[in-house]
């Protein structure tokens, strides 16, 4: 989130800092929004420009490929909604420097290319690969809870 900060982007999560109790960081301060996009949809709570919706989500992952990172980790349920209905990028757990080994956290199964067993290294092409996924999910958007 700190490399997020010093570069900001009006669809990325905006982090403010951290809240510190007894010197250890207890929680990140970060902006809120109300809705994932799958609960925006999913609950009807309003419409979508779904051409500006990508492009503005297009911008926020090539944004964070310009600073040598990849998200790693795109789908609808790390997307919020904001009161305008445009995408807020959120969840950058499973972000990493382009060509840095992914750690714990990388991918979600029915938004990766391929197998989750073969994702080692942090590849902008995963994001590439789910902003895809999304626009067709967008057309016709199914529900697995």
């Amino acid at each position: 989130m700190e490399m997020l900060s010093q570069h900001p982007h009006p669809h990325i999560i905006r982090h403010h800092g951290c809240h510190v109790r007894r010197h250890r960081i207890v929680g990140l301060v970060l902006d809120r929004s109300a809705n994932t996009l799958a609960d925006y949809l999913k609950k009807n709570i309003g419409s979508l420009d779904k051409g500006r919706f990508m492009q503005a989500l297009k911008s926020a992952i090539y944004h964070v490929h310009s600073i040598n990172w990849t998200h790693n980790d795109l789908h609808p349920n790390n997307i919020l909604v904001d009161e305008v209905g445009m995408p807020v990028l959120i969840d950058f757990g499973s972000a990493r420097e382009i060509g840095a080994k992914l750690r714990t956290s990388w991918g979600t199964k029915r938004w990766i290319e391929g197998d989750m067993k073969d994702y080692h290294m942090s590849d902008s092409g995963y994001d590439i690969f789910a902003l895809e996924k999304i626009r067709i999910w967008l057309e016709s958007p199914a529900f697995n809870d």
